[in-house]
């Protein structure tokens, strides 16, 4: 059975129901927050970039590595770190008396030694009572880790109930991600890894999908997907139902593996000529297509209503749908030039900003950005991105883009020496 694996890019934005139109900046406060001091009784596990880990992609993967993991299944305070001796530490904080637990609860199985290329461990906690953790040499373990809602020195020691190469010798990777799915009679554990792959000139990040199986007596490997695409990722995690991914990125990433299914590339599809265009003010829209020479204008068709339009010449239909938002019809106008250019002016019910022109989306049109739209935008927006920020009743510098230098704003692809 062939199969196309989807992918799509998703657009946020915001809602305007919950935006605060009167809202002026944010101010600092200056109040102190309560914070704790612990003394680690060894020292956390860090690996760095070698001489093969060169790239931006490589610095920003090692960079955004945090080496203090939280427990979101547990809200006492739970935290744990891996030290030196690759054992896994629980760290518990006492709110009421403001104490700390220390205990170490699992030592990492050593398979490898450590060689160029490798990375950190990572610890993700998919459920309530399981761990995953990636050693960094291309090993998963998958770790019972009883009931955590205790305080460390009261905690189990966990136990591995899979350890083994995911992807093979010399992949390596980090895990970003893990969520345990329950089905009628299956458990199914699905990890999201993150890995970095050299090609002519540039360098991929790769996404890989790994899914395992419980039968109730052991886990599985049952399947593996994989994605990839230029430069860096800046978000990545599995979809809460594990149907889907969430990728965060500057350039598209497209699925490259699936053991399970053939990935067909669907053929592109022939981009229709565009008809006409539109560009748009904060109060009109105005609409623009062109007639063939010899053109007749009592054969030109413009019927426009508060939610829809359609226009036409001879029986050709040049647009007709619902228009993406309402519009005073009473006020359109439209006029056709000797060259057979026809303009058509619309003007909206309410000031704002149209993402689109027709509800749903048409190929035969194309947006025209209107320069003086953007500028108008950019002053709206001016106050929350001022370049002082209020302290009180007094105005401090703040930070001044135009005091950056060059070499602070580096590329995804940069090298670094």
């Amino acid at each position: 059975e062939n199969f196309i694996m989807p992918s799509s890019i998703v657009e946020l934005r915001p809602e305007r129901r919950l935006l605060d139109h009167e809202f002026e900046g944010y101010k600092l406060n200056l109040q102190a927050l309560p914070h704790f001091c612990f003394e680690l009784t060894s020292p956390v596990d860090r690996l760095y970039p070698d001489e093969i880990q060169f790239s931006f992609v490589h610095a920003k993967l090692f960079a955004l590595h945090n080496h203090l993991i939280l427990d979101f299944w547990d809200h006492q305070y739970n935290l744990y770190y891996v030290d030196a001796s690759q054992q896994v530490c629980n760290v518990t904080f006492d709110n009421i008396n403001g104490t700390f637990q220390t205990a170490v609860v699992y030592d990492v199985p050593a398979h490898v030694e450590r060689r160029s290329g490798h990375f950190n461990l990572c610890l993700v906690f998919p459920s309530i009572s399981l761990a995953v953790i990636s050693d960094g040499t291309g090993y998963i373990h998958i770790v019972d880790t009883g009931t955590r809602n205790r305080p460390a020195g009261d905690k189990q020691k966990w136990n591995t109930l899979y350890s083994n190469l995911v992807l093979g010798e010399g992949k390596y990777f980090t895990v970003i991600d893990a969520r345990i799915q329950d089905t009628s009679n299956m458990e199914v554990l699905h990890c999201l890894l993150q890995s970095v792959e050299q090609k002519e000139k540039h360098f991929d990040s790769i996404l890989t999908w790994v899914t395992f199986e419980n039968n109730g007596q052991s886990w599985k490997l049952k399947s593996t997907k994989q994605i990839q695409g230029k430069g860096i990722v800046h978000y990545a995690a599995l979809e809460t139902t594990c149907t889907a991914l969430y990728v965060a990125s500057d350039n598209l990433f497209k699925f490259t593996l699936d053991s399970e299914k053939e990935i067909v590339v669907k053929p592109k599809d022939e981009r229709k000529p565009i008809i006409y265009t539109w560009l748009q003010t904060s109060d009109d829209v105005t609409i623009t297509l062109k007639l063939q020479s010899k053109f007749d204008k009592k054969q030109i068709f413009v019927n426009v209503t508060p939610l829809a339009i359609k226009v036409s010449y001879a029986g050709k239909e040049f647009l007709n749908g619902k228009l993406r938002h309402k519009v005073d019809s009473e006020l359109t106008t439209w006029n056709v030039q000797d060259d057979g250019q026809v303009d058509i002016l619309i003007t909206k019910s309410e000031t704002m900003t149209w993402d689109e022109l027709i509800d749903g989306g048409d190929k035969n049109g194309e947006q025209i950005i209107d320069a003086s739209l953007v500028e108008e935008v950019h002053k709206r927006l001016a106050h929350l991105c001022s370049e002082t920020e209020v302290i009180t009743d007094q105005q401090v510098p703040g930070l001044n883009t135009q005091e950056l230098e060059e070499c602070d704003a580096s590329e995804e692809d940069t090298v670094l020496g």
